[in-house]
């Protein structure tokens, strides 16, 4: 066996140095550890050395005869299940350590399902079997937590439950895929004594477990016609946690035997055990194969000073400068290593692996780095770097140096300037805000493309929602929709029943006429553009041109869609209203005139939409009056004139009150002088009365923010990363009674 995982371990080293990603080498090298330190090797660790060796076959980075000597492991691990003895489930496993304050401790640990292929409970996604056999390796040594963080916030450590050990695939019947992996629940958790009671009374179905990561996807017709999120892969996993209603089919599936080996402790200079006084029960018999295990595990349990060790343990972990991928893959094994030596030297190992997967052995082998921040306050900290002030109260990095070596988790110091640029804009590549979403509610990425697409992403919606060039929703109101497809959309707007006819002395009620429709059709748009951030502004550490990008973008976003709607009252030739061919203003609909800006044109707009009738109704008005008044720069003091006077100021020597003053609220369209610096309109309010509506595809307001893909583009024959914009609407007039506009001659 132990021949065996060498030789997986050296094969996928290989591919790691090749560049292949996503290679499950802790898999292997955490049987490896187990095997030189002498301990029993599980049925459950064989499959996984297995899944990692079908994983390692999928890469396109080997020789014909390496990919020979990879179906020859696979046929070796195979071969060797039979011969690998298994510890029994049992319903309780307690292990009892002398420690100084002579606690007695139980061991918890169980059999547990994180999630299977297919759809989820709530409909909402569609776990391919692909993306949860190659998930496998992301759920290595990832924290438990009771229940999902909140939005936007870092679980709490007091919520910590445990962590994973050795996941694996499993094939269930009719092709569906699960991986199940082994839950420790840590012995100081307050959750332990809930887990305990329910491994008692054998009630697994009362909890279940939740996968909280990120993943990308692709829209789908469900069964029920319905939209599904198909996930074709998983890109990280920070945690899988306690919930009562598990929806991608998390479970506890059994408690495990608590048999610790001598390769799963920790040990220091052993120490004289204090007395115990109280009667202590031996262990169960293990099996054969456990006993000589069993017996130097006896001698261990008097020696170990398990409280200063876990604080050991800690520190190095701590000041370890593995950034958090590379950290989960090797976190259980450092922390059940034999002595502080060994869990060095496990760290040591990643460092290596790690900076031959990076690039140019840009990391430092070293372990002398401060803990950072959770990732998410470092995407707050590169997002407030970027505009400028705190997000969230997060302390917002320095440079634009500083970002990169926290969040890529590289050396920067130890690079060249060139180096530094070339690798800084090489992984900006291939963030996606439209493709790469969060599985579940929250967000635990960071590496540099994710990270700062995200921090960009951020600030361009930050400052899309800033309270400018919101005009438009003075015409819109309500009337906002959520668009599934670029395909065509249909409004139908059904009229009025008249007012009732008389029914005489035992006379009959007449039918009333059946209402008419108004169909309203309008198709989405696709607009959008791209900005670059170049190897020269990297060079020069030009946080400004950073900052530049999302401010500019997110304005270029905001004023486009403020431009579109505010044009349809501003252009000269109207839209043409479906439901009649004929133009939004124009004298048939009752709501074009040629008066200038005056009190007296104010009431005859008023007047004119006041008496507009409803559809299908001759005899019933739509009641409504103007809220809105719309002009050009040119006609704003004239505007301000009829709104603030007291008296009519159209009138000589002011000899009467004026009728409106106070009576709408002025609004402003910059570009309306260019088009005709004398025409003015009025609207009502479109909560009484549908104006114009919008529509967004996926009811999705904000834009989208994304890369080019790796070697392809800008980036590859430019020296620079180009982030492109885009924004999906479309919009239309419902209604031509609530408008008026006078162009003036």
């Amino acid at each position: 066996m132990k021949e065996l995982i060498g030789k997986v371990f050296r094969i996928l080293q290989t591919a790691v140095q090749r560049g292949a990603s996503d290679v499950p080498f802790n898999v292997a090298a955490n049987v490896k550890r187990l095997v030189d330190a002498g301990g029993q090797v599980t049925l459950a660790e064989v499959k996984a050395t297995q899944d990692a060796i079908k994983t390692a076959a999928a890469f396109s980075v080997y020789a014909d005869e390496e990919k020979e000597e990879l179906r020859t492991l696979l046929a070796e691990a195979q071969s060797m299940e039979k011969n690998v003895s298994t510890q029994p489930a049992l319903e309780v496993a307690a292990t009892l350590q002398a420690r100084e304050d002579t606690d007695d401790e139980n061991d918890l640990r169980f059999s547990v399902r994180l999630l299977k292929s297919g759809i989820t409970v709530d409909g909402h996604y569609d776990f391919s079997a692909e993306a949860v056999r190659q998930s496998v390796g992301l759920f290595e040594g990832v924290q438990c937590f009771a229940d999902h963080a909140p939005e936007g916030n870092v679980p709490s450590v007091r919520d910590l439950v445990g962590w994973f050990v050795a996941p694996h695939v499993v094939d269930l019947d009719s092709g569906v895929v699960a991986v199940d992996a082994t839950l420790h629940v840590l012995k100081a958790s307050e959750f332990s004594k809930m887990l305990r009671e329910v491994a008692e009374c054998k009630a697994f179905n009362t909890v279940g477990l939740s996968i909280n990561g990120t993943g990308t996807h692709t829209m789908t017709q469900g069964a029920n016609g319905g939209q599904v999120r198909r996930v074709d892969k998983f890109t990280a996993m920070s945690s899988c946690d306690l919930v009562t209603k598990p929806n991608a089919g998390g479970a506890i599936l059994e408690l495990r035997a608590a048999i610790y080996t001598a390769a799963s402790r920790l040990t220091s200079v052993p120490t004289p055990a204090k007395n115990i006084t109280s009667t202590v029960t031996a262990p169960p018999a293990a099996p054969d194969g456990n006993a000589a295990v069993l017996s130097e595990l006896e001698e261990l349990r008097n020696g170990l000073q398990q409280d200063r060790l876990s604080s050991q343990i800690d520190k190095l972990i701590a000041s370890s400068n593995l950034p958090t991928p590379a950290l989960k893959m090797v976190e259980s094994r450092v922390r059940t290593a034999e002595t502080i030596q060994a869990a060095k030297d496990i760290l040591n190992d990643a460092v290596s692996i790690w900076a031959v997967a990076i690039e140019d052995g840009a990391r430092k082998k070293t372990t002398d780095v401060t803990v950072t921040a959770q990732p998410t306050r470092k995407i707050l900290a590169l997002q407030g770097m970027i505009a400028g002030m705190p997000i969230d109260e997060v302390q917002p990095y320095s440079s634009l140096r500083q970002a990169y070596s926290e969040l890529s988790g590289l050396n920067v110091s130890a690079m060249s300037p060139q180096e530094y640029a070339r690798s800084l804009i090489r992984g900006a590549w291939g963030f996606d805000s439209s493709v790469s979403s969060r599985i579940t509610a929250s967000i635990d990425e960071t590496d540099w493309p994710y990270a700062l697409g995200q921090a960009l992403l951020r600030e361009v919606v930050r400052q899309y929602q800033l309270p400018k060039f919101n005009e438009w929703r003075d015409l819109v109101g309500p009337n906002i929709s959520n668009l599934n497809d670029m395909r065509e959309t249909t409004r139908i707007r059904t009229g009025y029943f008249d007012v009732l006819p008389t029914v005489a002395k035992g006379g009959t009620y007449q039918p009333l006429a059946e209402p008419s429709e108004e169909v309203i059709t309008y198709t989405p748009t696709k607009r959008g553009g791209t900005a670059d951030f170049t190897w020269e502004d990297a060079l020069n550490d030009d946080l400004g041109r950073l900052k530049e990008i999302p401010g500019k973008l997110a304005l270029s976003a905001k004023v486009t869609l403020w431009y579109y709607v505010l044009n349809e009252i501003a252009k000269a030739t109207p839209t043409s209203m479906t439901y009649d061919d004929v133009a939004w203003f124009h004298a048939d609909h009752s709501n074009l005139g040629s008066t200038a800006l005056t009190v007296a044109g104010i009431t005859a707009v008023r007047k004119a939409i006041m008496t507009q009738t409803v559809l299908s109704a001759s005899t019933i008005n739509i009641g409504a009056t103007p809220k809105y008044l719309w002009i050009p720069p040119s006609l704003e003091g004239t505007a301000r004139k009829i709104l603030m006077s007291d008296l009519d100021p159209d009138i000589a020597d002011y000899a009467a009150a004026n009728p409106w003053k106070d009576a709408f609220e002025i609004r402003i369209i910059p570009f309306w002088d260019a088009i005709d610096d004398n025409a003015w309109a009025m609207t009502a309010d479109p909560a009484m009365v549908p104006v114009i509506e919008v529509g967004f595809l996926g009811g999705k307001e904000t834009p989208d923010l994304a890369t080019e893909a790796e070697n392809s583009g800008s980036n590859f024959s430019a020296d620079k990363v180009t982030y492109r914009i885009r924004q999906v609407f479309g919009l239309k007039p419902l209604d031509h009674r609530g408008v008026y506009k006078q162009v003036p001659a």
